[in-house]
């Protein structure tokens, strides 16, 4: 009898403590920075619509939006403020992308290193 109760009190101690790492996750929030660049051959002449579009998504951390070329090369840098557990959809770039004008479609990539445009 007095191992049924351990192992219920147990049962209910680690539940308990699972709970409290699941709200604790989902209520603490993380600045992730992000860096993408995508190819495209015809453009906008300049990319304040974008940037705007960019700035009003969710969790986007407006002041750090920044949106450069080279060439053909599109790049995006922001970081946004986000719950660290469940991570919240990407914003969808290459939709918004090719309503504004953008094209052919191109597939978004992550960028490595500095930027400097």
């Amino acid at each position: 009898m007095k191992r049924l109760r351990l192992g219920i009190i147990i049962l209910f101690a680690g539940g308990l403590l699972a709970l409290c790492v699941f709200l604790l996750l989902a209520h603490l929030r993380a600045s992730i920075g992000y860096g993408v660049s995508a190819c495209y051959t015809q453009m906008p002449a300049d990319d304040k619509a974008l940037e705007e579009w960019l700035k009003a998504q969710p969790m986007v951390v407006p002041s750090t939006v920044h949106i450069g070329r080279k060439g053909d090369e599109l790049y995006i840098l922001f970081m946004r403020s986000e719950p660290i557990c469940p991570r919240p959809p990407f914003p969808k770039l290459a939709d918004e992308c090719a309503s504004l004008g953008y094209g052919p479609p191109s597939e978004w990539k992550d960028v490595a290193g500095e930027i400097s445009f």
